[in-house]
């Protein structure tokens, strides 16, 4: 018996349909790709700049100073913006009280004032770095800030562990610290702070900070689009400092990518108030 094979013909309409079929999985799995390469993408920016603008709230809800805004390099610009960084002071340790001297003042014109940062006794006494600020209120509406250019090595005191700081220029204003009717001490406490910024530099922005270390530089967020997000905004055409506000701060993903397809960028707008405020009064 004679085996007759396929037709041209036939063979043909199946190729065709294998072709159809396969080009519809083709672009099936095509599809599915794409769309996890996009939402990978869209997870991992969303998830960049969340984590950045909750780390940059928390810092700002806690400084100390109005923020200033600041160029790539950290240095400060005037009026509202847009800038590439914002600066602040953050709480370093207080309240100390000042060492009284034999007298019943200190001298404005003196740049160097002792202080007591722990109790008699403690093993774990704050101790004052250089770049860090000197706080100290000489009057109900007058604060002293002086930056702190020298400590000296601790010395132990009746009351605690004192240091000598070494500031930046002298005090200004007398200090009273001696109560004039009974010439007893008064309580005159101070407060030190130190330096934080946020700046885009290289697409990148970086957190600074003073630690035990030294200057720390970290980096919060990547692959940063927005050279420039900082601004001061404006209320009735006034400049309202009590908020920093970040324009469009874009993030992309340049990672994940899927069949030539490159990740999305994700920007965000808010505006962050300060809430803390440095007195000196105890």
């Amino acid at each position: 018996m004679k085996k007759q094979g396929f037709t041209f013909v036939e063979m043909m309409v199946a190729l065709s349909i294998f072709t159809f079929a396969g080009s519809g999985i083709y672009l099936v799995l095509r599809t599915g790709m794409l769309l996890f390469a996009k939402n990978s993408a869209i997870n991992l920016t969303h998830q960049n700049v969340r984590v950045a603008m909750v780390e940059l709230q928390h810092d700002l809800h806690g400084s100390v100073s109005i923020p200033q805004l600041v160029n790539s390099s950290g240095v400060a610009v005037t009026g509202t913006g847009p800038a590439a960084g914002v600066s602040f002071r953050k709480y370093a340790g207080g309240p100390f009280s000042i060492v009284v001297p034999t007298g019943a003042t200190i001298s404005g014109a003196l740049s160097q004032i002792s202080i007591v940062t722990g109790s008699q006794g403690t093993t774990k006494d704050f101790c004052p770095q250089i770049g860090q600020r000197f706080h100290i209120q000489v009057l109900p509406t007058q604060m002293v800030e002086l930056d702190i250019t020298g400590v000296g090595a601790p010395t132990s005191t009746s009351t605690g562990t004192a240091y000598t700081l070494t500031l930046g220029a002298s005090l200004g204003t007398d200090i009273q610290m001696r109560n004039p009717g009974d010439d007893s001490p008064m309580n005159v406490a101070c407060f030190l702070t130190s330096s934080a910024s946020y700046i885009v530099e290289n697409g990148r922005l970086i957190k600074k900070y003073l630690a035990a270390s030294g200057t720390v530089s970290a980096v919060v967020a990547a692959s940063v689009t927005t050279n420039a997000p900082f601004f001061i905004p404006t209320v009735n055409g006034s400049i309202n400092t009590a908020y920093i506000g970040t324009s469009n701060f874009g993030v992309t993903d340049n990672v994940s990518s899927n069949l030539n397809f490159h990740s999305s960028t994700f920007s965000l707008s808010l505006q962050t108030p300060h809430w803390s405020q440095m007195t000196a009064n105890y």
